[in-house]
C-alpha cells in the first residue's frame, strides 16, 4: 500500500486560510478534487505485519502529520515497517530531505511535551521498523506509471 497524507496537510492549509477568510472549514471537502480516504482505511485495516510507504512532501507540519501516521499505523499492529520516501533535493522550498528528516526528529526528542511520541519514533528507526530512502523520482517529471520497482 502507499499512502500520501499531502491531502492531510492540504486540507490543513485550506481550513487556516478559510478561517482567515472567515468560510466555513466544513466547506474544504468540496475543494478536493479525490478523496480515497474510506478505501485506503479499508487497505490498512485489512493489513497483517504490513509494510506501507510514505511519500513525504513538506516540511513543517506536514511532515508532522506524517510522522503522526507512522507513529499510529505501528502502534496498530497491522503495520510493522514504514518506509518514507523523501526528496534528494529540495525541488520546492519545503520539500522533505533527509537533513529535514532528522531535524524535525532531532528537534521533536528536544520537546518535553511531545516526549513519548518522539521517543517512539526514535525506537523505530533504530529498530528498523522506520526506514528512510531518497530517490531522484521523487523530484522527476516521471509519472508513477515508469516507476522502478
Amino acid at each position: 500500500a502507499v499512502v500520501s497524507t499531502q491531502s492531510t496537510g492540504e486540507h490543513f492549509k485550506l481550513s487556516v486560510k478559510d478561517v482567515q477568510s472567515g468560510v466555513a472549514v466544513d466547506e474544504n471537502d468540496g475543494r478536493i478534487l479525490s478523496n480515497d480516504l474510506e478505501k485506503v482505511v479499508e487497505c490498512l485495516m485489512s493489513l497483517e505485519n504490513g509494510h506501507v510507504g510514505i511519500v513525504l512532501d513538506n516540511s513543517g507540519y506536514e511532515l508532522f502529520s506524517d510522522l503522526c501516521l507512522v507513529d499510529a499505523l505501528l502502534r496498530s499492529g497491522r503495520v510493522t515497517m514504514v518506509t518514507l520516501h523523501q526528496k534528494t533535493i529540495p525541488w520546492f522550498v519545503s520539500d522533505v530531505t533527509q537533513c529535514d528528516f532528522n531535524s524535525t526528529l532531532s528537534d521533536l526528542l528536544g520537546c518535553e511535551e511531545l516526549k513519548g511520541f518522539s521517543e517512539r519514533l526514535s525506537s523505530y528507526k533504530s529498530a528498523c521498523k522506520l526506514v528512510t530512502t531518497e530517490h531522484p523520482f521523487w523530484t522527476s517529471p516521471s509519472p508513477y506509471c515508469e516507476m522502478q520497482s
